[in-house]
């Protein structure tokens, strides 16, 4: 994931999204009294308390982020909040505001990139199967397959969260890992040659997604 910060005046800080090769990174702190660093895969930004910004997260490969976010005061947190092991593809955008020196509750999804938040995640300390099965379907959507195939899978997540939801968390893993099996399988036998267009099938990388996905998933209820 790529992080950078807006604030109401313009100013950003983060990686530069103009950045010319893969080989150098160029870095902006251009909001006052702001920093970005990076440590190993994690990415920090630290702004002054009581301005308002705008957070804007993207997708740089298919898996899972986690973003924090944090009020200090005196070398102390005060205040924090997360989104936890949240699905991401590399068409994922996703944002916030933060204003008045408060954390906000909610994390916007742009699942397919066109611009248009297609879920809102709530904030919470601890990884949320439902709201991570709701990402799924938003990712499945944006797929623009058949409709039949569509619905089908929708209707796979739906009886995850179905299970999630009266408590069943062990049978939810099982029926996780039986739809991973028949993906494989669909997997080995597709013909990746169809034309990208409203209606078609699955494509190879779309089923390597899903898969992907509900293998993050199943890890998460371990």
């Amino acid at each position: 994931m790529s992080l950078g910060v807006f604030n109401s005046q313009g100013k950003y800080t983060g990686v530069s999204s103009t950045t010319p090769t893969d080989a150098v990174t160029f870095i902006k702190e251009e909001i006052p009294n702001s920093y970005y660093l990076e440590i190993g895969d994690d990415k920090y930004v630290g702004l002054t308390n009581g301005g308002t910004y705008a957070v804007n997260i993207q997708g740089e490969g298919v898996g899972t982020f986690t973003f924090n976010q944090e009020i200090t005061q005196g070398g102390q947190i005060i205040d924090s909040n997360s989104f936890i092991d949240i699905p991401v593809t590399p068409s994922t955008k996703a944002s916030l505001s933060v204003s008045g020196g408060s954390l906000s509750p909610n994390l916007n999804l742009d699942v397919d990139g066109n611009g248009s938040t297609d879920v809102q995640v709530q904030a919470n300390n601890q990884f949320d199967p439902i709201a991570y099965l709701t990402v799924m379907k938003s990712i499945i959507k944006s797929f623009n397959i058949k409709k039949a195939q569509e619905n089908n899978l929708i209707n796979k997540i739906d009886n995850l969260i179905k299970l999630i939801q009266k408590g069943k968390i062990q049978k939810a893993s099982a029926k996780s890992e039986i739809y991973v099996k028949k993906l494989n399988q669909k997997l080995e036998k597709i013909n990746d040659g169809q034309k990208r267009k409203k209606g078609r099938k699955l494509t190879q990388e779309e089923i390597q997604i899903i898969i992907q996905n509900l293998e993050e998933f199943i890890d998460n209820l371990k």
